[in-house]
């Protein structure tokens, strides 16, 4: 749980890196920017923090061989020691980002560096410094009125609702990478360059991620097992649903029992869930989180699209109701059909 109600941005500079591929320059500003104006901090706040309040994905830093050879974790960890090294630090941060931008669709853009107090974690304040990059300008109408005259002209900048990208890395759990948050908008495969290259920061498998995977795990398994049966997959991901929003922990041998009915499938099940433990995190056994349970809800879709001119909405059908929906075929039609029992009619 993060909350920014009491944040203040003490400091904040702004450099501008190009792409280094095109030979773009970086520029390096020489002063802090003043935002002492109490309007001008509130604007800034909302545009740079505002992307950050729902996102429950933790990150932190890590390298291959020992976190202190990660350069964005060891500038970061020089200004949380001392903040008189903030400026001399940004720089080496930008500089940092100059030479990981090489991928040549990546866009030229202003590199903004915060640091910033009083940011509430789990009921605990801490300081943070953020690190952000806006890359894409908006047009805007300018209205420009003298006397008894109004002109319209326009300018180009930034979308205060728009963030591009952003990471902000929070004074907490130091000896392990701290735990950041991401933002990233652009949905490009160059992008990466932002998480991987340039902060190199790797997922913290804590409940929240667990609990989701869970449940992607469980998307998967239904599109290679029920190819074209949207009934056995809703029938699936809601029993999925229903039994990590009424259970507090997860356990696999006892998840696969409530939620397949089919030996067969709960062998399958058993070999996909097994093979993302051996792969990827250890998910056999884990607290369930109930701000992942928020998420999945609004993810697992309901809804039956027959031809162009039916839908079927089908709300938290589980296992136990999978015979309110019968499927079959009608040979003398040559047409495919379902069934549905119900008890009352609204």
């Amino acid at each position: 749980m993060i909350d920014f109600t009491d944040v203040k941005i003490e400091k904040l500079i702004v450099h501008r890196v190009g792409n280094k591929m095109k030979n773009e320059n970086i520029t390096i500003s020489n002063n802090l920017c003043d935002i002492n104006n109490q309007v001008t901090e509130s604007i800034i706040q909302k545009y740079l923090l505002t992307p950050f309040n729902k996102i429950n994905t933790w990150f932190r830093f890590n390298h291959e061989s020992d976190i202190k050879y990660n350069e964005i974790y060891s500038y970061i960890k020089n200004i949380f020691n001392n903040d008189e090294e903030f400026y001399k630090e940004t720089v080496q941060i930008t500089k940092h980002l100059y030479e990981k931008s090489t991928h040549p669709n990546i866009k030229n853009g202003e590199l903004y560096i915060a640091y910033i107090k009083n940011c509430n974690i789990d009921n605990q304040n801490v300081n943070a410094i953020g690190i952000f990059k806006s890359e894409n300008k908006d047009i805007f109408i300018d209205i420009i009125e003298n006397r008894n005259q109004i002109n319209v002209n326009w300018k180009k900048g930034t979308n205060i609702n728009k963030l591009d990208k952003g990471c902000i890395v929070f004074n907490k759990n130091e000896e392990t990478g701290y735990k950041i948050l991401l933002v990233d908008n652009t949905n490009n495969r160059e992008a990466k360059y932002w998480e991987e290259d340039f902060l190199n920061v790797a997922l913290i498998q804590d409940s929240f991620i667990k609990t989701k995977e869970i449940v992607n795990i469980c998307k998967k398994f239904t599109e290679d097992r029920y190819i074209g049966d949207k009934k056995e997959k809703a029938i699936i991901l809601n029993s999925t649903y229903e039994y990590l929003k009424e259970n507090e922990k997860f356990e696999t041998n006892d998840f696969i029992e409530k939620v397949v009915e089919k030996n067969e499938d709960k062998v399958k099940l058993k070999e996909y869930i097994d093979g993302y433990t051996k792969d990827k995190m250890d998910i056999n056994e884990f607290n369930i989180s109930t701000n992942a349970i928020k998420e999945i809800k609004r993810e697992i879709k309901n809804l039956i699209k027959l031809d162009k001119t039916i839908e079927i909405k089908i709300t938290d059908i589980t296992k136990e109701k999978a015979n309110m929906i019968e499927k079959g075929y009608d040979a003398e039609k040559n047409m495919r059909y379902y069934k549905l029992y119900y008890n009352e009619e609204s």
